[in-house]
């Protein structure tokens, strides 16, 4: 008999034939299942009774989702920091060892998800607007991405020097 995928429990012929599924959650997917054995009672007649017995273990696996400082934060408050965590990040702005960052606070971290990174793929990661730019106001969003500020004026002015500088040296 086929039982296809076997993570979850499982039972046929009026619970004759019966499988427990995996003792703990191996996947996100499976965050919301419920894992625990069956204790099997069996007399002459054979089953006379199964008891489905939760396991409730030292990590659970679930997903956490937030910007950044959030869930920094909450992880203060949280009794299960050290649980298998996914952790899907909704800041829409560049940031810098977010995956160090959570497991500072997070230390079971197992992934990591940005959605916004993942764009329509009907639509160009650059347009054409965006390709003919020169070099400095390329660097003036890039910074702006990551910091999620402007740059102020002396840092303006010292970047406009360095790319003065390289593209002369490039001449």
């Amino acid at each position: 008999m086929a039982l296809g995928h076997l993570h979850g429990a499982q039972a046929f012929r009026q619970g004759r034939i019966r499988y427990s599924g995996s003792p703990l959650k191996y996947s996100f997917s499976e965050e919301k299942h419920h894992k625990g054995v069956l204790l099997v009672d069996i007399n002459q007649d054979g089953v006379a009774a199964a008891t489905a017995l939760p396991l409730h273990p030292l990590h659970d696996v679930r997903s956490i989702e937030g910007r950044l400082d959030d869930l920094v934060r909450a992880a203060q408050t949280d009794a299960h920091c050290d649980d298998y965590l996914l952790a899907r990040l909704t800041d829409d702005h560049a940031i810098l060892d977010p995956m160090g960052k959570l497991r500072a606070v997070y230390p079971n971290l197992l992934q990591m998800e940005k959605p916004q990174l993942y764009q329509d793929e009907t639509q160009p990661l650059m347009s054409a607007a965006r390709l003919r730019r020169d070099e400095f106001s390329l660097f003036c969003d890039f910074f702006e991405q990551v910091s999620g500020q402007p740059m102020t004026q002396a840092q303006s002015a010292a970047m406009q020097d360095v790319v003065d500088n390289v593209l002369k040296r490039e001449v």
